[in-house]
């Protein structure tokens, strides 16, 4: 890119265009090297972190959770490789898109709702599979939230094909190319190395770490509590619930059990413990500290 070449037909490129153009921002401001990409590794975590802190303080979780959910995340990319800078990238921006989502929901402000979907646009241009937000973004604001659909569709549209319009104005990239690399090149890697549709629910290095994390076990005492009160329409006004269920979906679809791909599904579980801290308030405290 800092060459001027074009994304997809100078180079190949199974990753989304907007991951690509992260990179080359910091390598033309620090360059190029293996010191240079750790600098841009470690602010990619810090990006990360500094999400889930701004998550906790905007819901209010108590300051034994915010220490738990710190370590527990420290564990779960301890000994995982640079690989995983791509899914730390992509959940810093879905906690961006949860955040403006809710705002949106809260104050009725249509600007949130624009940069809402404008972030989940540049999550699908980052990598393709995260339209999988996209769709249950609009399930939650158009089945929960039917009111004035006009105004959201004048909203979303812009905000969603801006960031193509961006790219293929500034990177001359264009839509085939980004499908045919994309898409259809991961689609076919999974196809070889995932054939079995057990691959796609059974994940033992996954479930190894968010277990040894004590997030998994978190995770399930607050689902627990919700499920006991579970009604359809009450869950899908959730917006924590619908992000939960796009990323178990997308997780199982993936089938990867690498253990970089952990992120994938711990990040929705994340804003959902977050956003639902308030049954968690309710653990007795010796059990909190166990968990931490």
């Amino acid at each position: 890119i800092l060459s001027n070449e074009i994304i997809y037909k100078d180079f190949f490129s199974h990753k989304g265009p907007f991951f690509i153009i992260y990179l080359s921002i910091f390598s033309k401001i620090l360059g190029f090297g293996q010191l240079q990409a750790w600098i841009i590794f470690l602010l990619t975590i810090i990006f990360f972190y500094s999400g889930i802190l701004f998550l906790c303080k905007k819901f209010n979780a108590e300051f034994k959770l915010i220490l738990t959910i710190i370590f527990a995340i420290s564990f779960c990319l301890k000994n995982l490789s640079s690989n995983i800078i791509l899914d730390v990238y992509l959940a810093t921006l879905i906690i961006l898109s949860f955040l403006f989502l809710y705002n949106f929901i809260k104050t009725n402000r249509g600007i949130y709702l624009f940069f809402s979907y404008l972030i989940l646009s540049i999550l699908i241009f980052s990598r393709i599979d995260m339209l999988a937000y996209t769709v249950g973004a609009s399930v939650y604001i158009f089945y929960a939230h039917r009111q004035n659909i006009l105004r959201k569709f004048s909203l979303i549209i812009p905000a969603t094909i801006m960031p193509f319009f961006f790219l293929k104005i500034f990177y001359k990239i264009e839509l085939s190319d980004f499908i045919n690399q994309t898409l259809y090149f991961n689609l076919s890697y999974k196809s070889e190395k995932f054939g079995t549709f057990l691959n796609h629910l059974v994940r033992e290095q996954h479930f190894t770490i968010l277990m040894t994390s004590t997030i998994l076990v978190i995770f399930l005492y607050v689902l627990f509590e919700k499920i006991k009160e579970f009604e359809l329409r009450k869950s899908l006004a959730d917006p924590s619930f619908i992000y939960l269920m796009s990323g178990m979906i997308l997780w199982i679809l993936i089938g990867s059990d690498k253990p970089y791909h952990v992120i994938i599904i711990l990040c929705p579980i994340l804003i959902f413990i977050i956003f639902n801290n308030k049954i968690y308030f309710n653990i007795d405290i010796k059990i909190k500290i166990v968990f931490l």
